[in-house]
């Protein structure tokens, strides 16, 4: 199955199971009301975000076994619940593992990318400073950039292996670069889909969040104290920003988890297959 297969299956299991919409739902509430707590304190920011990543294993742990089960059948909510629990662990272990790797090669890539940037404008400034000199900057920006997504991109399938192939951490993430390497230009295409359906999707909460800019800009040299974007945000603007996220994380989030697990089981199946015929 292509990835569009995949998008397409995923929302058919959305038309079927709609308690998936019903439980993004809440997840986003809550993550939209911790976020709307910068209300309050800016600082209060910093603790929401820890609560939300703290919830995160639980959720994808849960999510991902019950869409499975839902392409399948009619699951429970405690089948959610049980699954959250017995991978909370284990995803939590594998989400700090890779964010702790992504960090160490952010900056190694930062450091090289700053030796590289000197050596480029050592270079221009003798030969002419020109288009050309942005041109290598802006590319060696981009190849830096590709570089640190490395490791999400060859991991990003581990919770799907560790919840519906029972794996361990290690094993995962071997089973993850596994499914990537054999898979590598319809992963590609899964994931430049899932980036197009994101990005246009955020177009609205984007437009809000960038208005307030102008108000930014204004105030920031007079406003030495600790301030939060919704300082510059009328009650209005606000609300139609927090109101859109939660519309908007909902309804993607429904769609991507459904797209990710029948995605997933598609390239598991065509893998399983593959190694059957070769061990016949």
């Amino acid at each position: 199955m292509k990835p569009a297969g995949a998008l397409a299956t995923g929302i058919d299991t959305l038309r079927r199971q709609p308690q998936i919409v019903a439980i993004l739902f809440a997840f986003s509430l809550l993550s939209t009301g911790l976020s709307a707590a910068q209300f309050v304190n800016p600082l209060l920011a910093y603790p929401a975000t820890g609560v939300i990543y703290l919830l995160l294993p639980f959720l994808v742990g849960g999510l991902v076994a019950y869409v499975a089960a839902s392409m399948t059948e009619t699951p429970s909510f405690g089948q959610f619940l049980a699954a959250g629990r017995d991978h909370y662990v284990g995803l939590l272990l594998g989400g700090l593992l890779l964010g702790v790797v992504t960090l160490v090669l952010y900056v190694l890539v930062a450091i090289v990318f700053f030796v590289a940037v000197v050596l480029v404008f050592g270079f221009a400034l003798n030969a002419g400073l020109g288009t050309a000199t942005l041109l290598v900057v802006a590319l060696l920006s981009l190849v830096g950039f590709l570089v640190v997504l490395v490791p999400w991109f060859l991991s990003q399938f581990f919770p799907a292996a560790m919840v519906l192939d029972g794996d361990g951490v290690a094993d995962s993430f071997r089973r993850s670069l596994s499914l990537v390497r054999s898979n590598v230009l319809s992963v590609l295409g899964f994931d430049l889909l899932a980036f197009v359906i994101g990005l246009f999707a955020q177009l609205p909460t984007a437009f809000l969040f960038y208005t307030s800019f102008d108000s930014m800009a204004m105030d920031a040299g007079s406003n030495t104290g600790m301030v939060s974007i919704f300082d510059y945000m009328s009650t209005t603007e606000a609300g139609l920003f927090l109101g859109s996220s939660l519309v908007i994380s909902t309804a993607v989030g429904s769609v991507m988890y459904t797209y990710y697990v029948a995605y997933y089981r598609e390239i598991g199946d065509a893998s399983a297959a593959a190694t059957a015929t070769t061990k016949l």
